[in-house]
């Protein structure tokens, strides 16, 4: 099954249910980035509107924030539902762009909530199961080990945490270093294209090499991230033994999942 067949039988399950979400926790915004071409977003709305609502539904209702580009219909009157949703237009992010979305990652990310924390959700990354509390106030950035680059055993072993975003747990502070870092210094060396400003690799490897950045900050080690979140699953990456992670990220890494009913319920 794919990722988002799951989702739509899913949501329908969700809509027909008309659960109750209760109330989560005051301290953690959670937050996702939706920007697609206008003929494209009502199709691709209900994915991400699926990620929001099993986020609730494991973790219960948080304020939320969606980042889009156009106030789509389709944004607009989903958030209409729910007073703990706040919809933010960004006109930068432009539609098949990633960096835009990883330059107001950097920049923009520590305004665009109040909370202590922040719970950054996808499409294709959320909560799979019960288990928020087990992370918030022990680090200040936390996502899944970074299992596509052959070279994080190496970075590891000089601290660098490598750790993935698309899915991720994050603390203001965090955020506001990140920024600090950027427009104080990285700005001037390297351009947005560039692979090192992907906004997870910045905020846990190349910010990292910034003086002062990293003092201060508590991060996970690569057992712990297992525990949050596994992310670009293939059939060449052993699952750990006993570990049921908390969330997830990447379509390949669904589908891994998917095969496992154990993951999805």
């Amino acid at each position: 099954m794919k990722l988002i067949d799951w989702q739509m039988q899913r949501l329908a399950g969700i809509h027909a249910g008309r659960r109750d979400y209760g109330r989560g926790r005051d301290d953690v915004t959670v937050l996702i980035y939706f920007f697609l071409n206008e003929d494209g977003a009502a199709a691709a709305f209900p994915a991400f509107e699926c990620s929001l609502r099993e986020t609730w539904l494991r973790c219960g209702m948080m304020k939320t924030v969606i980042v889009t580009n156009i106030a789509h219909r389709c944004v607009t009157d989903f958030a209409s539902e729910f007073s703990d949703v706040e919809v933010q237009v960004e006109p930068a992010l432009v539609p098949g762009k990633i960096p835009t979305m990883s330059l107001d990652c950097v920049t923009k990310l520590h305004t665009r909530f109040a909370t202590p924390y922040v719970l950054i959700v996808q499409n294709d990354g959320f909560p799979l199961r019960e288990g928020l509390d087990e992370f918030v106030g022990k680090y200040d950035f936390i996502g899944a080990p970074a299992t596509r680059d052959e070279r994080r055993g190496v970075l590891r072993a000089l601290g660098f945490p490598c750790l993935n975003g698309g899915f991720s747990l994050r603390t203001k502070r965090m955020c506001e270093k990140g920024a600090g870092a950027w427009n104080g210094f990285w700005h001037h060396i390297i351009n947005t294209d560039s692979r090192f400003f992907s906004e997870d690799t910045f905020y846990t490897f190349t910010a990292m090499m910034s003086p002062f950045y990293r003092w201060g900050l508590k991060l996970p080690s690569e057992a712990e991230s297992f525990v949050f979140s596994y992310e670009s699953l293939n059939d060449m990456i052993t699952l750990p033994a006993g570990i049921s992670p908390f969330g997830f990220h990447g379509q390949p890494t669904a589908t891994r999942l998917l095969s496992e009913s154990r993951f999805f319920q």
